[in-house]
């Protein structure tokens, strides 16, 4: 299916979840300070696997970043 990651366009398997998005967007298990948004809608990670994709979706991954 075709999905918008970070404002790119993707291809990702058709029944992929926010889990896979992650995944496809460099994001390892475990990774604190990340957020993932689908369509401006904030998912939490505990739904990340359960939350599936759907054609044509924006996904956007926000990692937090520590500095000055």
């Amino acid at each position: 299916m075709n999905v918008s990651l970070n404002g790119e366009p993707r291809v990702i398997d058709d029944g992929a979840c926010v889990a896979d998005a992650a995944s496809h967007a460099g994001i390892d298990d475990g990774e604190r300070g990340v957020a993932i948004a689908v369509d401006g809608l904030v998912i939490p990670r505990s739904r990340w696997a359960q939350t599936p994709l759907v054609e044509g979706q924006r996904i956007e991954v926000v990692r937090a970043t520590a500095g000055g």
